[in-house]
């Protein structure tokens, strides 16, 4: 793929970049979030699973 053609695709298609971007964050924020549970944080607010839904759903706030 020559140089320009690569560039107007991109250019054509940042939408998809965007999203392929964030499920790639998305999913190692979980992995990472899942990496750092221990029983004793499972029903507190120390869980890691529960910070990260309270970061995504403020995200999604300011995206609506």
């Amino acid at each position: 793929m020559d140089k320009d053609k690569m560039t107007t695709n991109i250019a054509n298609n940042l939408g998809q970049i965007l999203l392929t971007y964030n499920q790639i964050e998305w999913t190692n924020n979980v992995k990472n979030a899942l990496a750092q549970m221990v029983p004793e944080t499972t029903n507190t607010n120390q869980n890691p699973l529960k910070k990260l839904k309270g970061i995504y759903r403020k995200k999604i706030e300011v995206y609506i």
